[in-house]
């Protein structure tokens, strides 16, 4: 009988399977999924841990405490309510969605100019150094409350425009905007990467911010179609982040 013999073999097999896990933990390339809270990952491990349930999204030097559950995106329109942060500049193709503010729960949209420069906003305290500005909080009467806020960093070219529908919903406003602080030295944000760029160009992005590329070998010109990880993860200086391309 040959029992034993494949038994041997069964477990050679798992514990080789268990060394390359531990080669991969050990790899400089960036994470693909960042960690819920506390920024656990080689890749951010001594930035200050997020609050319980967020994690850190990084946009413009400055890095804000959004909801775990909360997915990114920049190419995609999303409809009330739906747990998102869509990240959009001028050159976005969401931006021709014609996506109105309040709708979405999270909206990072780069503008021209100074972000902040609003007559009608207000400092609001943040408590880490930095002069923020925001329009008046606002709640529609529902069940649960509709609230919304719109707020920058003096300086920033982005704007932050939260809206949230849930119980204390002014309490999640006000505790994002005072998360905000400056990300610290040695580390940085991957920065937005359009789908349909040349990997020329989202290297040279990545390279202003900081960071690597990484993308396949191919023989003709691809287009960049995502990165890994997202648009908004914080990483150390240097680490790689990879493209995703497609050819047509």
């Amino acid at each position: 009988m040959r029992r034993p013999a494949l038994a041997a073999a069964l477990l050679l097999l798992a514990l080789s399977s268990c060394t390359d896990s531990a080669d991969d933990a050990t790899s400089p390339r960036a994470t693909s999924t960042p960690p819920a809270s506390g920024n656990a990952s080689p890749m951010t491990e001594g930035l200050p841990a997020a609050p319980a349930g967020s994690r850190w999204l990084g946009v413009d030097g400055t890095m804000i405490a959004v909801p775990a559950s909360w997915r990114v995106t920049s190419r995609t329109c999303v409809g009330k309510g739906s747990g998102a942060v869509v990240i959009v500049d001028p050159e976005s193709p969401v931006h021709r969605c014609v996506v109105p503010i309040g709708t979405v729960d999270l909206l990072v949209l780069r503008e021209e100019g100074d972000a902040s420069d609003s007559s009608s906003w207000e400092p609001q305290p943040a408590g880490h150094g930095l002069d923020v500005l925001a329009s008046a909080l606002g709640c529609r009467s529902s069940l649960p409350p509709i609230c919304s806020q719109r707020f920058a960093v003096r300086g920033s070219t982005f704007t932050f425009s939260v809206t949230i529908r849930a119980r204390g919903a002014t309490r999640q406003i006000e505790a994002m905007r005072k998360s905000i602080r400056t990300i610290p030295a040695g580390y940085s944000a991957v920065p937005l990467i359009h789908f349909g760029w040349s990997v020329e160009k989202a290297t040279q992005q990545l390279h202003a911010a900081g960071l690597r590329a990484e993308s396949p070998s191919v023989d003709w010109p691809h287009y960049v179609t995502e990165t890994v990880p997202e648009v908004g993860t914080l990483l150390k200086r240097g680490a790689v982040v990879e493209l995703s391309i497609g050819d047509g």
